[in-house]
């Protein structure tokens, strides 16, 4: 039978196992505000306000690697055409 532990009881064991999974995660940065460069008055790219648009994990199979994540992630991004 699973036995069910409290906040306080898992917070020691992902301390413990946390870097063994920082090697297998990724997180999405969403930017939703280009900052204009005063200077020249463009867009710069480097400069951008953004949030965490959500996470994956780092997957391969049959050679091809990609990122697993959740469908309401993906919904987040703009679509792009997928190769065939």
């Amino acid at each position: 039978m699973p036995k069910t532990i409290t906040s306080s009881e898992l917070l020691p064991l992902l301390e413990k196992v946390q870097s063994d999974f920082l090697d297998f995660i990724t997180g999405f940065v969403k930017p939703y505000t280009v900052r204009t460069r005063p200077s020249a008055g463009k867009p710069d790219r480097e400069h951008f306000d953004a949030a965490l648009g959500g996470s994956g994990t780092l997957v391969s199979a049959a050679a091809v690697r990609g990122i697993l994540t959740a469908d309401h992630v993906l919904s987040e991004f703009p679509q792009v055409p997928r190769s065939v």
